[in-house]
């Protein structure tokens, strides 16, 4: 297989609850020993009445809930649930084998980055089987003592609104995806501590740094549920890249909600969120990827079969590399 013309950077960014797995915190609550819909939808449907963006009404509720616990949630009990959180079929293992096939069939011109992009908790986050492999995580964060979250600082008007330390609203998946597009990392897109391959995202910065932003092309592939995903999936059609919509595999309602996008021009896809080898998921990302390159790489054999023409016009046949090397003279011997 031939390599891109053109260094290309190809970055995976999945939303988490319902795209990577199930809702977070409803089966966080569970694991505390208590009923989701009971504990959390009461206040979530309060704060939007109070006019909170969805981020900020997510942020208040958690806060809202662990302040009624007699054991607080703290950032150590956050992180122990990580690793348990259920999945989807082959959601972790789907952005290393990624990342293996396409930068061995594709060597030094094809770089494969996973991003999690998402108003889960980022201390929980970062534990699930998906999160540890993640080049970078853009999530809510909150302020944590030894005894849970960090009481509201009365000085700080965002903090004495809901008690955290960042949200993240469905808008700002745009800034996250512009801001990987440009090469430039906002502040709450770190490197992940815990990634299988920490490097990832720090090379992509320095690279950026030092000019090599021009010489690259980004491919963003984006991943959502149809829930609050609309402006992520504009954001990526505008830059180039393609949305893939997934659904809870077996769910009728979750199809539907993620048939919304592909009714709305967003995207041509739409399939079950199973990460496995061969699926129908596995397969549509595979066909959008090689279809980008074979867009790249189209214009470089254009200007290499002009110019091989131009010089069978010209008396000679002496066939130029795309690397401007010369192959074999094969020049027809005219003394004949």
């Amino acid at each position: 297989m031939s390599s891109a013309p053109i260094p290309l950077e190809v970055w995976i960014v999945r939303d988490y609850d319902k795209t990577i797995g199930p809702d977070t915190t409803d089966s966080f609550t569970k694991f505390l020993g208590r009923e989701p819909a009971k504990e959390l939808y009461p206040s979530y449907v309060e704060n939007g009445k109070k006019g909170y963006g969805v981020g900020v009404s997510f942020c208040k509720t958690v806060t809202d809930f662990s302040n009624r616990l007699e054991a607080p949630i703290t950032r150590t009990l956050l992180e122990a649930y990580g690793p348990q959180h259920p999945e989807y079929p082959g959601a972790a293992e789907f952005v290393l084998r990624k990342k293996a096939e396409l930068e061995a069939a594709y060597p030094g011109t094809v770089h494969v980055r996973n991003a999690i992009a998402s108003t889960g908790i980022r201390e929980l986050l970062a534990q699930t089987p998906s999160g540890r492999v993640a080049d970078a995580i853009y999530a809510s964060q909150f302020n944590f003592n030894d005894e849970g979250v960090v009481p509201p600082d009365p000085s700080k008007p965002q903090d004495a609104l809901v008690g955290f330390r960042k949200p993240l609203e469905p808008l700002q998946k745009v800034e996250v995806l512009a801001a990987i597009e440009r090469g430039v990392m906002p502040h709450a897109l770190a490197q992940n501590p815990f990634a299988a391959s920490p490097t990832g995202a720090n090379d992509f910065v320095a690279a950026r740094a030092e000019g090599q932003h021009a010489k690259r092309k980004v491919l963003l592939i984006t991943f959502g549920d149809g829930n609050t995903d609309d402006w992520a999936a504009q954001e990526t059609l505008l830059k180039g890249g393609k949305f893939i919509a997934v659904h809870e595999p077996g769910s009728e309602p979750a199809k539907k909600k993620a048939e919304t996008l592909r009714a709305a021009g967003l995207t041509e896809t739409v399939v079950p969120a199973d990460y496995r080898q061969g699926s129908e998921l596995d397969q549509a990302f595979d066909a959008i990827v090689h279809q980008a390159i074979a867009a790249i790489e189209a214009p470089a054999r254009s200007a290499e079969k002009a110019q091989t023409l131009s010089i069978f016009a010209e008396g000679g046949v002496q066939r130029l590399s795309l690397d401007g090397g010369k192959d074999a003279d094969r020049s027809p011997d005219r003394t004949k």
